[in-house]
Protein backbone atom coordinates (compact mmCIF):
# COMPACT_ATOMS: atom_id res chain seq x y z
CA UNK A 1 0.00 0.00 0.00
CA UNK A 2 2.65 2.96 -1.40
CA UNK A 3 1.50 5.88 -3.45
CA UNK A 4 3.46 6.01 -6.80
CA UNK A 5 6.38 8.81 -7.10
CA UNK A 6 4.09 11.08 -9.08
CA UNK A 7 1.73 10.84 -6.08
CA UNK A 8 4.08 12.26 -3.43
CA UNK A 9 5.51 14.28 -6.05
CA UNK A 10 2.42 16.11 -6.29
CA UNK A 11 1.84 15.97 -2.41
CA UNK A 12 5.57 17.85 -2.01
CA UNK A 13 4.58 20.47 -4.40
CA UNK A 14 1.65 21.42 -2.79
CA UNK A 15 2.68 21.15 0.61
CA UNK A 16 5.42 23.90 -0.65
CA UNK A 17 2.92 25.54 -2.14
CA UNK A 18 4.05 25.09 -5.65
CA UNK A 19 0.81 23.48 -7.04
CA UNK A 20 -2.59 24.68 -5.61
CA UNK A 21 -4.72 22.21 -3.09
CA UNK A 22 -6.89 21.06 -5.75
CA UNK A 23 -4.41 19.15 -7.19
CA UNK A 24 -4.73 16.72 -4.30
CA UNK A 25 -8.36 15.73 -5.40
CA UNK A 26 -7.36 13.68 -7.78
CA UNK A 27 -5.22 11.55 -5.44
CA UNK A 28 -8.59 10.91 -3.37
CA UNK A 29 -7.07 11.81 -0.15
CA UNK A 30 -10.39 12.98 1.21
CA UNK A 31 -11.40 9.02 1.27
CA UNK A 32 -8.22 8.88 3.91
CA UNK A 33 -8.95 8.53 7.40
CA UNK A 34 -6.45 8.51 10.65
CA UNK A 35 -6.20 4.50 10.51
CA UNK A 36 -5.50 4.34 6.37
CA UNK A 37 -2.94 7.30 6.79
CA UNK A 38 -0.85 5.67 9.46
CA UNK A 39 -0.89 2.00 8.12
CA UNK A 40 0.62 4.20 4.88
CA UNK A 41 3.33 5.29 6.95
CA UNK A 42 4.04 2.79 8.52
CA UNK A 43 4.33 1.05 4.81
CA UNK A 44 6.97 3.72 4.18
CA UNK A 45 9.12 2.68 7.71
CA UNK A 46 9.02 -0.23 7.13
CA UNK A 47 10.73 -0.44 4.00
CA UNK A 48 12.94 2.95 4.76
CA UNK A 49 11.49 5.06 2.55
CA UNK A 50 12.80 8.11 4.60
CA UNK A 51 11.59 10.38 1.25
CA UNK A 52 8.19 9.05 0.83
CA UNK A 53 7.56 8.90 4.93
CA UNK A 54 8.63 12.47 5.00
CA UNK A 55 6.40 13.88 2.52
CA UNK A 56 3.71 12.26 3.65
CA UNK A 57 3.84 12.82 7.05
CA UNK A 58 4.22 16.89 6.82
CA UNK A 59 1.92 17.06 4.18
CA UNK A 60 -1.16 15.01 6.06
CA UNK A 61 -4.12 14.97 4.10
CA UNK A 62 -6.73 17.82 5.26
CA UNK A 63 -9.22 14.93 5.48
CA UNK A 64 -7.83 14.50 8.73
CA UNK A 65 -8.69 16.99 11.29
CA UNK A 66 -6.16 19.13 13.78
CA UNK A 67 -7.08 16.68 16.52
CA UNK A 68 -5.97 13.70 14.45
CA UNK A 69 -3.34 15.05 13.09
CA UNK A 70 -1.40 15.72 17.08
CA UNK A 71 -2.25 11.93 17.24
CA UNK A 72 -0.31 11.04 14.01
CA UNK A 73 2.73 13.48 15.39
CA UNK A 74 2.32 12.10 18.64
CA UNK A 75 2.65 8.68 17.42
CA UNK A 76 5.53 8.90 15.18
CA UNK A 77 8.41 11.32 17.30
CA UNK A 78 8.13 8.01 19.45
CA UNK A 79 9.18 6.30 16.18
CA UNK A 80 13.07 5.56 16.10
CA UNK A 81 12.94 4.58 12.43
CA UNK A 82 13.17 7.65 11.07
CA UNK A 83 15.19 11.15 10.97
CA UNK A 84 12.27 13.74 11.63
CA UNK A 85 12.61 14.38 15.53
CA UNK A 86 13.92 17.80 15.48
CA UNK A 87 11.30 18.66 12.92
CA UNK A 88 8.82 17.34 14.83
CA UNK A 89 9.22 18.22 18.29
CA UNK A 90 9.17 22.33 16.99
CA UNK A 91 5.36 21.25 16.16
CA UNK A 92 4.77 20.48 19.64
CA UNK A 93 6.42 23.82 20.62
CA UNK A 94 4.28 26.03 18.36
CA UNK A 95 1.48 24.33 17.01
CA UNK A 96 0.15 21.32 19.75
CA UNK A 97 -0.54 21.93 22.98
CA UNK A 98 -2.65 19.19 24.95
CA UNK A 99 -1.58 17.37 28.78
CA UNK A 100 -1.32 13.90 26.47
CA UNK A 101 1.71 15.69 24.57
CA UNK A 102 3.66 15.75 28.13
CA UNK A 103 4.74 12.20 28.76
CA UNK A 104 6.07 11.85 24.92
CA UNK A 105 8.17 14.93 25.50
CA UNK A 106 9.32 13.56 28.64
CA UNK A 107 10.53 10.41 27.07
CA UNK A 108 11.80 12.00 23.99
CA UNK A 109 13.87 13.94 26.87
CA UNK A 110 14.86 10.88 28.43
CA UNK A 111 15.57 8.89 25.41
CA UNK A 112 16.68 10.87 22.74
CA UNK A 113 17.01 9.43 19.05
CA UNK A 114 20.25 8.27 18.77
CA UNK A 115 21.03 9.12 15.66
CA UNK A 116 22.66 12.35 16.79
CA UNK A 117 26.51 11.56 16.09
CA UNK A 118 27.85 14.07 19.42
CA UNK A 119 26.92 14.69 22.42
CA UNK A 120 26.42 18.54 21.76
CA UNK A 121 23.66 17.80 19.17
CA UNK A 122 21.83 15.79 21.29
CA UNK A 123 21.67 18.48 23.42
CA UNK A 124 20.45 20.80 21.28
CA UNK A 125 17.60 18.20 20.26
CA UNK A 126 16.73 17.95 24.25
CA UNK A 127 16.83 21.84 24.03
CA UNK A 128 13.92 21.88 21.79
CA UNK A 129 11.95 19.31 23.62
CA UNK A 130 12.69 21.24 26.91
CA UNK A 131 11.23 24.21 24.92
CA UNK A 132 8.16 22.40 23.36
CA UNK A 133 7.23 21.09 27.21
CA UNK A 134 7.90 24.52 28.17
CA UNK A 135 5.26 25.75 25.94
CA UNK A 136 2.47 22.64 27.25
CA UNK A 137 1.69 25.69 29.43
CA UNK A 138 -0.23 23.00 31.91
CA UNK A 139 0.56 22.24 35.42
CA UNK A 140 1.68 18.76 34.59
CA UNK A 141 4.24 20.48 32.52
CA UNK A 142 5.11 22.12 35.52
CA UNK A 143 5.57 18.88 37.57
CA UNK A 144 7.06 17.11 34.65
CA UNK A 145 10.17 19.57 34.57
CA UNK A 146 10.45 19.54 38.21
CA UNK A 147 10.39 15.73 37.99
CA UNK A 148 12.98 15.74 35.31
CA UNK A 149 15.46 18.78 37.41
CA UNK A 150 15.29 16.05 40.39
CA UNK A 151 15.72 13.32 39.28
CA UNK A 152 17.99 13.19 36.10
CA UNK A 153 21.53 12.57 36.17
CA UNK A 154 22.53 14.26 33.31
CA UNK A 155 24.25 17.28 34.45
CA UNK A 156 23.68 19.17 31.37
CA UNK A 157 19.99 18.23 31.62
CA UNK A 158 19.95 19.11 35.43
CA UNK A 159 20.95 22.76 34.46
CA UNK A 160 18.13 23.25 31.67
CA UNK A 161 15.79 21.64 33.71
CA UNK A 162 16.49 23.57 37.23
CA UNK A 163 16.82 27.20 35.28
CA UNK A 164 13.24 26.51 33.91
CA UNK A 165 11.37 25.32 37.35
CA UNK A 166 13.40 28.36 38.99
CA UNK A 167 12.14 30.77 36.61
CA UNK A 168 8.70 29.13 35.61
CA UNK A 169 6.57 32.18 37.56
CA UNK A 170 8.48 35.05 34.84
CA UNK A 171 8.71 32.57 31.86
CA UNK A 172 4.73 32.30 32.40
CA UNK A 173 4.00 35.92 33.38
CA UNK A 174 2.80 35.01 36.67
Amino acid sequence: MKLSKEMLNTIELVGVGELPQNELINLKFKDYNMLKFDMLLQSYLKDNDWKGFRILFWYLPNSLSEQEKEIIRRKYILEYSHFEHEEMIMGFRDRYFSKENIPVIVKLINNPPQYFYDEDREYVFIRKCIDALKSQKYPESFEAMLKLSETTKDETVKKMTTYWVKNWHIMNGQ
